[in-house]
């Protein structure tokens, strides 16, 4: 499997209250295997940005065109 990288895109696990099956965009990679993403806030303005473990997330092999900064 290839290494994630900034800007990929990720899909949460549905067992993750409230962005479960949510595509979110790989912002930070920590060195414990743990990700922040951001999803886009749905109803209001800006992103929501989580932290995820591993076992929370799979690659979808995708990137974002434009990425929040």
């Amino acid at each position: 499997m290839t290494e994630l990288q900034l800007g990929d895109i990720v899909q949460i696990n549905p067992s993750v209250d409230g962005f479960g099956g949510c595509l979110a965009v790989v912002n930070e990679i920590k060195s414990d295997d743990r990700l922040m993403v951001y999803v886009q806030n749905a109803g209001q303005q800006g992103q929501a940005y989580i932290y995820l473990n591993k076992d929370k997330y799979e690659p979808t092999g995708g990137r974002a065109v434009w990425v929040v900064s």
